[in-house]
C-alpha cells in the first residue's frame, strides 16, 4: 500500500509541475506544504483526504488522530476541528489529495443501506483505505491529463 501511495504522490507532483497544462476534474483538489505548520481551527467539510505523503494531526474534541501517509480521512459533514501539519520539508513536502464529497448524492443512497449495516453516527473516519481508493485517485488524476 505504501508503494502505491508513493506512486500517486509522484503522479501528482508531475501533474502539479506542468499545473498549465493539467485540466484537474471537478471536485478534485490537493494540499502541500513544505514545511510544518502550527495548529489552526479550521471547520472540515465532507470530504475524502488521502494523506500522500508527511504527517498531521487533527484533532475533533477531545479526540485526536495522527495521521500518515497512506492514511485516509473520511468526512462526513461540516465539523470544527484543530489541525497541523506535523511532517513536511522542501525535500518531502506534506502532500494530499481532496475529493468532496456530494451529500445529496450520499443521502438519495441512504435509503439503500440497510439499518442493520449502519455503525453509529460517524463523523470522522481515518485509517489505512483499501486498493479501490488508491486505484481510483491514480484514475482520476491520470485521465484528467492532457
Amino acid at each position: 500500500m505504501i508503494q502505491k501511495t508513493a506512486k500517486l504522490a509522484e503522479g501528482l507532483e508531475r501533474r502539479l509541475s506542468r499545473r498549465s497544462k493539467w485540466t484537474k476534474p471537478d471536485g478534485l483538489d490537493w494540499l502541500t506544504r513544505d514545511a510544518p505548520t502550527e495548529f489552526e481551527t479550521l471547520i472540515y467539510t465532507p470530504v475524502v483526504c488521502l494523506i500522500l505523503r508527511g504527517s498531521k494531526t487533527t484533532f475533533l474534541g477531545d479526540r485526536r488522530y495522527v495521521l500518515q501517509a497512506g492514511d485516509s480521512i473520511i468526512v462526513s459533514h461540516d465539523l470544527p476541528v484543530r489541525s497541523r501539519i506535523t511532517e513536511a520539508s522542501k525535500d518531502q513536502p506534506y502532500l494530499s489529495l481532496v475529493a468532496r464529497l456530494d451529500l445529496s448524492e450520499l443521502q438519495s443512497l441512504e435509503d439503500e443501506i440497510s439499518r442493520e449495516a449502519k455503525v453509529g453516527d460517524a463523523e470522522l473516519l481515518c485509517g489505512r483505505p483499501g486498493d479501490a481508493l488508491h486505484d481510483g485517485a491514480h484514475g482520476a488524476i491520470c485521465r484528467s491529463a492532457r
